[in-house]
């Protein structure tokens, strides 16, 4: 999710002497006006989530974009409002059972989120329930302290049992996008196997352990392409 300001106003006062009383009006109009603005532009992004398609984002873009990746348990869910905003909220808190980037397991992970469903929340944003073991891909935490997982629904994938006794995991598109646009240089430099590619298939469930080999590899090929940015 992309950072965004408070709308606070950083005029300069040049004027010596106490602010009068129509000018701090004016500055405290100005900031509920930008408020306001910001709430509703996310509101009318988000309430479109429900009825238009989200790009596409394979795996390759998600573990690049993803600031935190892990497999873990949902320990609460404490609904609430963003104070600059005014928009629903629900903080999360997660147990790290397994840490692929930016989390170790045993950790307790809290994040903030804007608020999915139809009680109140915003149409198109993933909810989690306590107790819910899923593995996330998530964004770093804007100014306003929020996150969301990557690609929205793609970024989530739910954690079930697998063959063999194991586990595997899906997301809430079915695994469509994991190879969607990925590139014969991202499969190289990767080492995708022709049996890893086939694991990816979009409707198929890939095995975790599977899924997170493929996850810290992808994620090893992007710190060798650009270290600087790490």
């Amino acid at each position: 999710m992309a950072s965004i300001g408070n709308g606070e106003v950083g005029d300069k006062i040049v004027a010596a002497g106490p602010i009068g009383e129509s000018v701090l009006a004016r500055r405290v109009r100005t900031l509920a006006l930008s408020v306001c603005w910001i709430a509703a532009i996310l509101l009318l992004w988000f309430s479109r989530l429900g009825a238009a398609s989200v790009e596409r984002i394979n795996l390759f873009e998600m573990v690049r974009a993803a600031d935190r990746i892990f497999w873990g348990r949902c320990l609460q869910a404490e609904p609430g409002r963003e104070p600059a905003t005014g928009l629903p909220v629900t903080a999360y808190t997660f147990e790290v059972l397994r840490g692929l980037k930016g989390a170790q397991a045993k950790e307790s992970i809290r994040f903030r989120q804007l608020s999915g469903g139809p009680a109140g929340g915003i149409r198109g944003v993933p909810q989690y329930s306590r107790g819910q073991e899923i593995l996330l891909f998530l964004y770093p935490d804007s100014r306003l302290g929020l996150t969301s997982p990557v690609g929205l629904t793609q970024g989530v994938f739910r954690v079930g049992k697998g063959g063999r006794g194991g586990r595997a995991v899906l997301n809430r598109v079915g695994n469509a996008n994991l190879l969607h646009r990925a590139s014969s240089s991202q499969i190289r430099g990767s080492t995708l196997s022709a049996e890893e590619h086939a694991a990816l298939r979009p409707g198929a469930p890939i095995s975790l352990d599977r899924f997170e080999s493929l996850v810290r590899r992808i994620d090893r090929y992007w710190v060798a392409l650009e270290p600087t940015s790490r």
